[in-house]
C-alpha cells in the first residue's frame, strides 16, 4: 500500500502497525484533496489494494485534515480574515468531512501546524501526573526522594515531552522559541522538586532543582530533544 502514492507528484504514505496516513501536496487544498481522493479510489489504489489483501477499512474512521496557514477575507465584519475553506472528499459514496485536528501516533496535529492543541494536551498530562505523584511522595511515610526522582525522569518526562522536537523550540540567540510553554511546563517540575526534597513552597526554583539533582527545565528540554 505504501508504494501506491507517487512521490514525484507530491504524494506519500506513512504506516505504523495498523495506522496509515496518506499525504498529498498541491498548489491549493482542492488540488491536494483531489490527489488524495485519487490515491484511495483509483484503479490500483488503496481501496482496491484492500480488497486484494483481505483488508477492510472502516470509512467512518477516516479523518481528513488540510494543512495550510493561508487565510482569506472574512464575511464577518469583526473578523478581518478566516481560515481557508476545506472541501470534503468522497470515498465509495461516503463523504469525509475535514477536521481541524487529528491525533496520530500520540501527536495532536492541527490544520495550521501550530501545535497549540498538543501543547495544551501536554500540560494536562503533566498536571494529572502531579496529582498522582504527590500521594507516594509524602514526606513522612512516602517513597524516598531518590526513587521519586527516578520515577519522574523515567516515567513522567518521556510521556510529557513526547515528540518535543516537533512542538517545543528552546530559547536561543536566534529567538525566544516557545518560551511561554516551556515556562508553564517548568512549573510541573517545580512541584516535583518540592515533593522530592520536601521543601517550602517559596523556595527558589533553581535551588529546588539543584537539591533534587535535576536539570533546569529548559536544559532538560534541550537534552530530550538532543
Amino acid at each position: 500500500m505504501i508504494e501506491i502514492p507517487n512521490e514525484r507528484n507530491g504524494e506519500d504514505c506513512v504506516t505504523f502497525v495498523d495506522d496509515t496516513t496518506v499525504t498529498a501536496e498541491g498548489k491549493d487544498l482542492e488540488d491536494a484533496f483531489k490527489k488524495l481522493e485519487n490515491i484511495i479510489t483509483k484503479q490500483g489504489g488503496v481501496m482496491e489494494w484492500a480488497k486484494t489483501h483481505d483488508c477492510q477499512f472502516v470509512l467512518n474512521k477516516f479523518r481528513l485534515v488540510g494543512f495550510t496557514r493561508r487565510r482569506e477575507p472574512s464575511m464577518a465584519g469583526w473578523k478581518k480574515t478566516t481560515t481557508v475553506l476545506r472541501p470534503p472528499i468522497v470515498i465509495n459514496q461516503h463523504t469525509v468531512q475535514p477536521t481541524t485536528t487529528h491525533k496520530f501516533l500520540g501527536m495532536i496535529i492541527d490544520q495550521e501546524l501550530r501545535f497549540k492543541e498538543h501543547a495544551n494536551y501536554t500540560l494536562v498530562k503533566g498536571t494529572k501526573f502531579i496529582d498522582q505523584y504527590q500521594q507516594p511522595a509524602r514526606v513522612t511515610k512516602g517513597v524516598a526522594g531518590r526513587f521519586m526522582r527516578k520515577f519522574y525522569l523515567t516515567v513522567a518526562v518521556p510521556r510529557m515531552l513526547y515528540a518535543t522536537d516537533i512542538f517545543l523550540v528552546p530559547e536561543s540567540p536566534q529567538g525566544k522559541g516557545t518560551k511561554g510553554l516551556i515556562t508553564k511546563l517548568s512549573r510541573i517540575q517545580q512541584q516535583v522538586s518540592l515533593y522530592i526534597i520536601g521543601a517550602m513552597q517559596s523556595t527558589a526554583t533553581d535551588t529546588l532543582d539543584a537539591h533534587a539533582n535535576l536539570l533546569l527545565f529548559p536544559l532538560l528540554v534541550s537534552q530530550v530533544m538532543h
